[in-house]
């Protein structure tokens, strides 16, 4: 009988997390879209989508704590090794886009809905 060789296997494992990982991500934007205020967050542009970040981290009503979750967004994006190396096509951006949307969801269900709400005014003014 012939064993599939390591890196075969090792493939099969990495391709089968990939796929996983572009499906859950798929769908917690699916599920965000249709729930306020992440859907007004994930109908923003990308650079108001930015503009929303550095709000936050900027807004003296945000609590301390939900301050540090763009830091470290920053710091995971920034550092050189992904769950999904940044080399393979699309796939390799999907750990990122997971990251992203996990620090949203965090920012939000840790900040005062009023707050939220004032922010995505400001951020989809700029």
């Amino acid at each position: 009988m012939n064993d599939l060789p390591t890196w075969a296997l090792i493939l099969a494992v990495a391709l089968a997390l990939a796929v996983l990982i572009v499906v859950g991500v798929y769908l917690l934007s699916r599920q965000l879209q249709h729930k306020e205020p992440y859907a007004g967050v994930m109908r923003l542009r990308t650079r108001q989508k930015i503009n929303f970040f550095r709000f936050m981290a900027t807004d003296s009503r945000v609590p301390k704590k939900v301050k540090f979750v763009p830091i470290l967004l920053a710091l995971y994006l920034l550092m050189p090794f992904d769950l999904i190396p940044d080399f393979i096509p699309v796939i390799g951006y999907i750990d990122d886009v997971g990251v992203i949307i996990l620090a949203l969801v965090l920012m939000v269900k840790l900040t005062p809905a009023e707050t939220i709400t004032a922010i995505l005014e400001k951020a989809s003014d700029h």
